[in-house]
């Protein structure tokens, strides 16, 4: 059977006229939605449920579980893996492996340990405790703990992982074009931690939050800024490492994010600079005690290592002054 429109001529509203009973069609409607109907807005809704459920998954799925799982049954498989893989829960005979025999480091490395563990939830302004320096270094550890933090996390959204549309859609879209990236960094920042990729979150703390404000505030920051001035001018990305002040400061950024990468969103048409702060929170082997304690602990499960991404505006007149000071 052939579908042809001169066979069902419109009526003066631009419907579809059948000769077969009078039944009436939209013009938008194309010969599938006719014959079949069309999809109602529930139907819709969860067709791009399903979908989105899907691209999270990717390749975690067999072919009969993307031809024949409803969403329900979706949803239980995302929601397994985000909690199993969490973990890397080394054996006892694994960690030892790790040790060194530096008697010394490795009674350093105990003792990092012991105050990672006392580490209290951050209480904004004020320093959590004099090992950490800072709100934000406490913030971080905390996250990684799994605790909840209302006050830390107030004016943030949460990620599932790289792949939740909550990123693609934050601020009409400014992040999707870095996606790539922040997936790639993942991906090789986590890659000795055992981590399915759907399973490490994120957060992205937004330009009003706490956290983002002293980032700005910083004098890290702002050397950064004027270091990078062709880079930010020419649309490029750049990084910096925050300096370690000691343990007197008090929102020590360096025991919070060490390196961190500045990805460039452009400045807008009033002047106003806009960047994304990216981090991962990991510890790389081979570095220092504390760094190697936060490792271990990581590797037995202790910890859960995350992503952030911090949502900075520099306005034209903040911009000015910094660069004209220079």
């Amino acid at each position: 059977m052939t579908w042809n429109e001169q066979d069902h001529p419109r009526d003066e509203d631009g419907k579809f006229t059948f000769k077969n009973g009078g039944m009436m069609k939209e013009r938008n409607q194309n010969p599938a939605e006719i014959l079949y109907g069309k999809k109602t807005k529930e139907e819709k809704l969860k067709t791009e449920k399903r979908n989105e459920l899907l691209h999270t998954l990717g390749n975690n799925l067999s072919p009969a579980q993307v031809l024949y799982s409803s969403n329900e049954d979706l949803e239980k498989i995302l929601n397994k893996n985000l909690q199993t893989p969490l973990k890397a829960g080394l054996s006892d005979t694994k960690i030892d492996n790790l040790k060194t025999k530096n008697e010394e480091f490795e009674k350093n490395v105990k003792n990092m340990q012991n105050k990672i563990k006392l580490t209290k939830i951050p209480i904004v302004g004020k320093i959590a405790t004099s090992y950490l320096g800072g709100p934000d270094a406490a913030g971080m550890l905390n996250l990684a703990e799994n605790k909840k933090l209302p006050i830390y996390t107030k004016d943030s959204t949460k990620l599932l992982n790289v792949n939740d549309r909550k990123l693609n859609e934050y601020d009409n879209g400014r992040l999707s074009k870095f996606k790539s990236y922040i997936q790639d960094k993942v991906l090789n920042q986590f890659k000795d931690f055992g981590y399915n990729l759907n399973s490490i979150e994120g957060r992205i703390f937004h330009n009003n939050s706490a956290p983002a404000k002293r980032i700005k505030e910083s004098s890290d920051f702002k050397e950064a800024l004027i270091k990078n001035k062709e880079n930010i001018l020419n649309g490029k990305d750049f990084t910096q490492r925050f300096t370690n002040y000691g343990n007197n400061k008090k929102s020590n950024l360096y025991n919070a994010f060490g390196s961190v990468d500045f990805l460039n969103s452009g400045i807008d048409k009033n002047g106003n600079l806009h960047l994304f702060m990216f981090d991962t929170y990991d510890f790389n082997k081979g570095e220092n005690a504390k760094v190697e304690a936060g490792r271990r602990q990581m590797l037995e499960g202790k910890l859960k290592g995350h992503f952030t991404i911090h949502d900075i505006i520099v306005t034209k007149d903040e911009l000015d002054t910094i660069w004209n000071k220079n």
